[in-house]
C-alpha cells in the first residue's frame, strides 16, 4: 500500500482496517507469585508489577505488528501516529496463566525465573503455533531471551508460523514449496539529534525515539540537584527531536484530527496519605521520608538539608520508603514510554506541584456541591484552579502545550488539566483531549499498556443501551429518556433500549443482553470525602461497580449521566475508573453534580450527533474527535443561554450564531469560539472586550465542564461504509 502521496485516513480500505487488529503482536508479560495481591502504599500498583520496567520497555523496540516488519521506519510512524499501530501489552498474574486461552493471533509470552516452567507447561498443553514464548531468566538456554530478540527474529517466527499454518490447513495436500513471503524492511540505526539524560523525566520520550531504533548517546551532564527549569529544558529538548522525526516522516500529513500529537503528565499519589497515618512508633526520619514523598513538588525528590538527608538514608525504613516510591514512578514511567512509542509523540512531564491544587479542588467542589451554587463564585473558582496549574507549569512546557493548543493532546494524571487555561479558553474545550488516570496505578497498567485499535461503524453507534437506575417517583426519571426521544423525533435509526435497575443483578443482566458498543447509565451517582471508593445508587444499596468485577460485561463506550462519577478533588476508586478496569475504553464521567434537565439534554445530542453527523463522514474520525464536538457545542449552548439573561438576544439571533458556531466546529475549525464572541459582540452592538468579560465572569465553569473524557478513546475510530 503506497501512502507515500494520500493521507492514511483516505489511503486504506476497509478491508485493511478489519485487518489492522488482527496482525498486531500481543505481548504476554507473565508476573511472579511474589507480590501478588499486594499493592504499593502511594500509587497502588501491583508489587510484582514493579520489577517489570526493563521489561516494558524493550518490548518497545520490537514491532507493534507483523505489518510493521515489512513497512519503512517512516510509514511506521505515520500508522502510529494516529493510533491504529500502538503496542498491545498485558500483565498475567502467574495463578490466572492457566485460564489464558485467548489473545492475538500472534501472542508472545514473556517469562522470568520464578515463571518460566509455568509458561512452559502451559503452552505446552495449550499452545497454538502463533504462541512464542521470550524469557529474561539468564539461567535457561531452551528459549530464546528477551534481550537478544530483534525485529529480525520476529519476522522468522512470523514466516515460520505463517508456513506451519499453511501446511496444516492444506490438510494432507502438498505444501507449495516456495511461498512468495514479503520482504523484510530493516529499520538502519540512526543517532539521535540528542543526547540521553538517563532520567524518569525525560525516559518515555527517548524511548519513542529508541523504539524506532535511534542511538542516543550519553550525556556527561546529570539532571540530579538541578532545578525545575533545567529539567523543562531538558524534556522540551527531547520533545523537539520527536517532532522532527514526526516531521520528517511527514506524520503531520497523514495524521487523524484529534490524535495526540503531545502527551502531558504530572505524577500523583493518593489524596487520603498523610503523616498522621504513619504508626506512632515511626522514626523521624521516617516522617520526614513520608512527608517529601506526599509534599513533593519540585522534580527533584528530596529538598532537604545534608544533615536531614543523612539520617534518611541511614534508616532502613526510610530508605525502603523512597525505593518503593522509586519503583512505582518506574512503573509510571513505563505507561508513559508505551504511550510515546505507539504514538511517537513526545511527554511533557510536569513537577509534581501542578498536582498541588487539592485545596482549590476541594473548594470548587464544595462550591458545586451546594444546592443553589453561586455561579460567579464557581467561574471564579475555577479561574483560580486553571491560574494555579498554569503557573505551577514551567514556561517551555507551557509554550509546547500552547503551540499544539488546536491539535489532540493525551493527559495521563489525577490533575485536571482540562481547566489550564490556553488562549482563555480551558485546554479541555479548545483541543481534543481524554484524560487516563494515574490512580490506581494498576488502572494504569491496564489501560496505558494495551493499545489495539477499534474501528467502529456509524450504524452501530445507532444502537444505545440506557441502564436507568431511579425510583419510580423520581422527577429525573424519564427526563433523558424523553430528551433523546424528542431531539430524534425525527429519526427512525436510533435504536433505544432502556433496562430500569434497581439491584445488583439486574444491573449485571442489563448489560450482559447488550451487544451494542454504546452504554449510557442514567441515575444518581455520590461521593462521600471520607470514602475513598465513589458509588452510584441501585433501588435501596449504594455500590461501586468495582464490586463487580469479572462479573459482568462492559460496552467499550459508556456515558456516565450522574453526579460525581469521578470527583474533582481526586479519590482512591472513582465510579468511572472503576468501569475502566472493568474493560471499557471511553467514559465520558463527572467531576461535580450535574444538572438532570441539562444531563439529559447533552445525552439527547450525543445521540443526535450519531444519527445525523457521524454518517456523513467521508473519512475516519478518532472517538475524542466526535466527544470533542459534542462538548464544544454543548458548551456554545450553555453561553448562549446564560448570556441571554443578560443581553437583548432574540430567538432568530440566538438560532443564527448557535448554527454558524455548530457549523464552525463540525469544520474542524481553531477558532470556534473566537468566532462565537465575535458574532455576539456584533448582535448586541457591545465591545468584544465587554462580552468576553461577561463569559468570563457569568458563564465560564458551565454544565459542559463538568464532564471529563476519560480512558484511552485515541485509539477508537468511527470509519465510514465503504458505500
Amino acid at each position: 500500500m503506497d501512502l507515500s502521496s494520500k493521507p492514511i485516513a483516505s489511503a486504506i480500505s476497509r478491508a485493511d482496517l478489519d485487518e489492522v487488529i488482527t496482525r498486531h503482536i500481543l505481548y504476554v508479560v507473565v508476573l511472579p507469585k511474589e507480590g501478588s495481591g499486594k499493592f504499593s502504599p502511594f500509587q497502588g500498583f501491583s508489587l510484582n508489577a514493579l520489577s517489570i520496567a526493563g521489561t516494558i520497555d524493550y518490548l518497545c523496540t520490537l514491532p507493534t505488528s507483523i505489518d510493521e516488519l515489512y513497512r519503512s521506519k517512516k510509514d511506521a510512524v505515520r500508522w502510529r501516529s494516529i493510533g491504529l499501530s500502538g503496542y498491545a501489552i498485558v500483565l498475567v498474574e502467574l495463578d490466572f496463566l492457566p485460564r489464558f486461552r485467548g489473545g492475538l493471533p500472534l501472542t508472545c509470552f514473556v517469562s522470568d525465573q520464578q515463571s518460566f516452567e509455568e509458561v512452559e507447561r502451559h503452552i505446552a498443553k495449550h499452545g497454538r503455533k502463533q504462541w512464542l514464548h521470550l524469557t529474561t531468566d539468564e539461567a535457561n538456554s531452551s528459549v530464546p531471551k528477551l534481550w537478544n530478540f530483534s525485529r529480525a527474529d520476529i519476522w522468522a517466527w512470523a514466516q515460520k508460523t505463517a508456513q506451519a499454518v499453511i501446511t496444516e490447513n492444506l490438510a494432507g495436500a502438498q505444501a507449495p514449496t516456495a511461498i512468495p513471503w514479503r520482504s523484510f524492511v530493516e529499520w538502519p540505526e540512526e543517532t539521535a539529534h540528542i543526547e540521553t539524560q538517563s532520567h524518569n523525566v525525560t525516559r518515555p520520550t527517548e524511548m519513542a525515539l529508541r523504539s524506532l531504533n535511534f542511538k542516543l548517546a550519553e550525556s556527561n551532564k546529570s539532571l540530579a540537584l538541578r532545578d525545575d527549569n533545567e529539567f523543562a529544558f531538558a524534556i522540551s529538548t527531547a520533545a523537539d527531536e520527536v517532532e522532527r522525526v514526526r516531521h520528517d516522516s511527514e506524520a503531520d500529513h497523514h495524521r487523524i484530527p484529534g490524535s495526540p500529537v503531545l502527551i502531558v503528565t504530572v505524577p500523583s499519589v493518593y489524596r487520603r496519605l498523610s503523616p498522621h497515618l504513619l504508626n506512632r512508633n515511626a522514626t523521624r526520619a521516617v516522617r520526614r521520608a513520608f512527608r517529601n514523598i506526599i509534599r513533593q513538588r519540585q522534580y527533584i525528590a528530596m529538598k532537604s538539608s545534608g544533615a536531614e538527608a543523612k539520617e534518611m538514608l541511614e534508616d532502613r525504613d526510610a530508605v525502603a520508603l523512597m525505593a518503593i516510591r522509586a519503583e512505582e514512578l518506574g512503573a509510571y514511567t513505563s505507561a508513559l514510554s508505551v504511550a510515546a512509542s505507539s504514538f511517537v509523540a513526545p511527554v511533557l512531564r510536569c513537577p509534581p506541584q501542578v498536582d498541588r491544587v487539592r485545596d482549590l479542588l476541594i473548594r470548587l467542589a464544595g462550591a458545586g456541591r451546594s444546592k443553589n451554587p453561586n455561579l460567579q463564585r464557581l467561574n471564579r473558582l475555577a479561574h483560580m484552579v486553571g491560574d494555579s496549574i498554569r503557573g505551577a507549569i514551567p514556561q517551555m512546557l507551557l509554550q509546547r502545550i500552547e503551540k499544539h493548543q488546536h491539535d489532540g493532546i493525551k493527559l495521563i494524571g489525577d490533575t485536571p488539566l482540562e481547566l489550564l487555561p490556553v488562549g482563555g479558553l480551558p485546554l479541555g474545550l479548545r483541543a481534543t483531549v481524554s484524560r487516563m488516570p494515574t490512580l490506581p496505578g494498576n488502572l494504569l497498567i491496564r489501560q496505558g499498556l494495551l493499545r489495539t485499535p477499534l474501528l467502529i461503524q456509524p450504524n452501530e453507534l445507532r444502537k444505545v443501551l440506557i441502564v436507568r437506575a431511579f425510583d419510580h417517583d423520581d422527577p429525573l426519571r424519564n427526563v433523558l429518556v424523553d430528551a433523546i426521544k424528542i431531539a430524534n423525533r425525527h429519526e427512525e435509526n436510533i435504536d433505544i433500549s432502556v433496562a430500569d435497575v434497581a439491584t445488583r443483578e439486574q444491573f449485571i443482566q442489563a448489560f450482559d443482553n447488550f451487544d451494542g458498543c454504546l452504554a449510557i447509565f442514567d441515575g444518581h451517582g455520590s461521593h462521600d470525602r471520607t470514602d475513598p471508593q465513589g458509588t452510584i445508587r441501585l433501588g435501596s444499596i449504594q455500590i461501586n461497580p468495582f464490586e463487580l468485577y469479572s462479573q459482568m460485561k462492559i460496552p467499550p463506550i459508556l456515558f456516565l449521566s450522574a453526579c460525581e462519577t469521578h470527583p474533582l478533588e481526586g479519590i482512591e476508586s472513582s465510579v468511572a475508573s472503576a468501569f475502566l478496569m472493568m474493560g471499557a475504553r471511553s467514559v465520558l464521567g463527572t467531576i461535580v453534580p450535574i444538572d438532570g434537565l441539562n444531563a439529559g439534554a447533552l445525552m439527547a445530542r450525543f445521540a443526535l450527533r450519531f444519527s445525523n453527523f457521524v454518517p456523513l463522514l467521508k473519512t475516519m474520525i478518532s472517538w475524542p474527535q466526535v466527544v470533542s464536538g459534542m462538548l464544544r457545542m454543548s458548551y456554545v449552548t450553555d453561553v448562549l443561554r446564560a448570556m441571554q439573561k443578560q443581553i437583548t438576544l432574540k430567538k432568530d439571533d440566538y438560532m443564527r450564531i448557535h448554527t454558524e458556531a455548530n457549523i464552525t466546529i463540525n469544520s474542524f475549525r481553531s477558532e470556534w469560539f473566537e468566532e462565537l464572541l465575535a458574532s455576539l459582540a456584533a448582535t448586541t452592538s457591545q465591545h468584544e472586550d465587554q462580552i468576553r468579560e461577561m463569559w468570563r465572569r457569568t458563564c465560564y465553569f458551565t454544565d459542559t465542564l463538568h464532564y471529563v473524557h476519560l480512558g484511552q478513546p485515541e485509539h477508537i475510530f468511527v470509519v465510514p461504509d465503504e458505500s
